[in-house]
């Protein structure tokens, strides 16, 4: 997260978290952020675009997964898109690894979960 905005700059995802911030309540945003963005976004990322777009190549599926992952977070530079598309690999590689879907939900809850900490901490 602080290798983030030190490669990338500030993206579009991390302005509209910021603005969210200021404007949401925290609960609402924690279970935005925390809960609900993860399960959609692996649903899609990691589960229906490799399954059913790609269900004779999963790898394949995986790593366009992951690269749609990079694009979906609003990239404003191409240090940001490998940082997110990066992500999106890591989280391909965990539910590849467990064969479990759920266990690429509970990774990206904890890495967003921490990202929220952060900036409930450095907004004090």
């Amino acid at each position: 997260m602080v290798l983030e905005g030190q490669l990338s700059g500030t993206t579009a995802n991390q302005t509209a978290l910021q603005n969210l911030f200021q404007s949401t309540p925290v609960v609402l945003l924690i279970v935005g952020a925390v809960f609900s963005a993860p399960i959609l976004e692996e649903i899609i990322f990691r589960g229906l675009i490799p399954q059913k777009l790609f269900p004779k190549h999963e790898l394949i599926g995986l790593i366009v997964g992951s690269i749609l992952f990079g694009f979906f977070h609003g990239p404003t530079n191409i240090g940001s898109f490998v940082l997110y598309a990066g992500m999106g690999g890591v989280l391909a590689l965990v539910v590849h690894q467990t064969k479990r879907l759920e266990m690429g939900i509970l990774a990206h809850m904890l890495r967003n979960a921490i990202a929220i900490l952060v900036m409930i901490i450095s907004q004090s």
